[in-house]
Parts: C-alpha cells; sequence; structure tokens
C-alpha cells in the first residue's frame, strides 16, 4: 500500500513538474494579472519559462515589447529570477527582477528612455525636456505598490535641454543616487564636463513623499538660455552681482500615486 502510494506520488509529481516546465505564458499571466492590475500584457507567447510579449501596457501608456527568462534553478530554491528586456520606441530596459515578500528587486538595471519622461517629475508645463536618459543601478528595491524604498545607482541626463516656449541647451549632468543613514533615498546632481549650465542641488524620496531644490546659473549670457530659465523656477536675489545673471531656484514637492 505504502509502495502504491509513493508511485502515485512520484507520478503526481512528474506531472506537476510536467505541467509547469510546458505552462504557456498565456494561462501563467491569467494567474498572477489580479496581483497588477495596472499592467497589461497583449499578444503573449512561450512559457513561463521563457516567453515574450507583444505589447506591454502600464497605467494605460504602451511601453513596448517584453521578454522574459527564468533560470529553472532559482525556481527550485523557491526564490525565481527574472531577467527582463524591455524594447520600446522611447524607452528601453534590461535587468533582472527578483520577489522577497512583497517586495520586488531589480538588480543589474540598465535602461535607456527619451528625456520627456521626466516632464511629469519636472512639472513646468511651458517647456519639454530634450536629450536622453540613461539609468543604472545595482540594486533598485520597490513595494507592493511599486514605490522605490532602497536605491544605488545613478541616472544621467545626456544633451540636456528644453523645447516648447523656449529652447535651449543645457550640457550633460549625472544624478548620483542611494539611500542616506535615515532610510530616505537622495540624489546629488554633477555636470558631466564641460556643460552651459551650472546645476546644483538634488532630490530626497521618503515613503511617498518627494522634495527636491535646484540651482540652475548660466555661464555665458545667453538669450535662449536666458528665456529658458525665465520659465522654470523663481529668480534667484543678488545672482546677477554674483556674476549670474538669470539664476533660478526650482523647488518641487509633492507624492507618489500608485498607478491605477
Amino acid at each position: 500500500m505504502i509502495r502504491k502510494l509513493v508511485i502515485a506520488a512520484s507520478i503526481a509529481l512528474l506531472v506537476t513538474l510536467f505541467a509547469l516546465y510546458t505552462l504557456p505564458a498565456r494561462i501563467a499571466w491569467q494567474l498572477v494579472r489580479h496581483k497588477m492590475p495596472y499592467v497589461e500584457l497583449v499578444g503573449l507567447h512561450g512559457t513561463l519559462w521563457d516567453g515574450n510579449a507583444d505589447r506591454v501596457i502600464v497605467a494605460n501608456q504602451f511601453l513596448g515589447k517584453l521578454a522574459w527568462q527564468i533560470p529553472r534553478n532559482t525556481a527550485l530554491r523557491f526564490a525565481p529570477k527574472i531577467q527582463i528586456r524591455l524594447d520600446g520606441s522611447t524607452v528601453q530596459l534590461d535587468g533582472f527582477a527578483q520577489q522577497f515578500g512583497s517586495n520586488w528587486v531589480l538588480s543589474a538595471l540598465t535602461a535607456s528612455a527619451d528625456a520627456g519622461w521626466l516632464a511629469p517629475a519636472l512639472g513646468i508645463p511651458a517647456v519639454i525636456p530634450t536629450g536622453k536618459l540613461a539609468v543604472n543601478f545595482s540594486e533598485l528595491r520597490l513595494d507592493e505598490r511599486g514605490f522605490p524604498i532602497r536605491a544605488e545607482g545613478n541616472l544621467q541626463w545626456l544633451n540636456a535641454g528644453v523645447t516648447g516656449l523656449a529652447q535651449a541647451d543645457f550640457g550633460s549632468f549625472d544624478i548620483s543616487i542611494k539611500n542616506d543613514l535615515s532610510g530616505a533615498i537622495k540624489g546629488s546632481i554633477s555636470a558631466i564636463g564641460s556643460a552651459a549650465l551650472d546645476i546644483s542641488g538634488g532630490f530626497a524620496l521618503q515613503g511617498d513623499s518627494y522634495n527636491a531644490e535646484i540651482t540652475l546659473r548660466q555661464k555665458v549670457s545667453n538669450p535662449n538660455m536666458e528665456r529658458a530659465l525665465s520659465l522654470i523656477g523663481e529668480p534667484i536675489p543678488g545672482s546677477s552681482d554674483e556674476g549670474f545673471a538669470g539664476a533660478r531656484l526650482l523647488k518641487i514637492s509633492g507624492t507618489l500615486v500608485a498607478p491605477k
């Protein structure tokens, strides 16, 4: 009797493993999509372990195509590490994702995107950011809402500038990002090479609240730059006396809103 039970259990285990091994991606997504109501995957191909989606839509915004791979040895350790690759017209991303409790940890994460993605964060409707964004994170930990709670890496704004009611080229800048002793995520801005605009300051993210104070000073008087800066932030009194015509202080604060 015991021998029969062992054989039956072994067969059931083999059938289960085979089912998981060949589980179609579209069925796997149906099983977990309720956990990510703001994410939509369209045109699923492949399996749970090696698949792709023709369209990824997050919060009603189309991002591009998605491909993923899950090494089976990580699944056997009950800690699947998913390699993901997103390929879109305005954003590309490559890295690893792993779940720990209710958190997700992204590692070896690289991404590039049009600088227009900065527009909502800057909150300056008169101008649109131009240039390219390059992202490199050794670790980015997200909570169950998708909000960052730990970060180690940097964001570069290359060939930065603005268009819209004014057009100007600023240069290239690096934002170093890490957690401080209080647990807040801090970002510090510095120029890459010789930039036409001197930008200093940074931002802080604590929980779902963020704030930033950024000083912008043009190094050489330029009508286009002056016009652009007049639409950004508030003038700094006395800056002309220091040789910085049209210096501005940009303050940003707000609360992160989870996608729906």
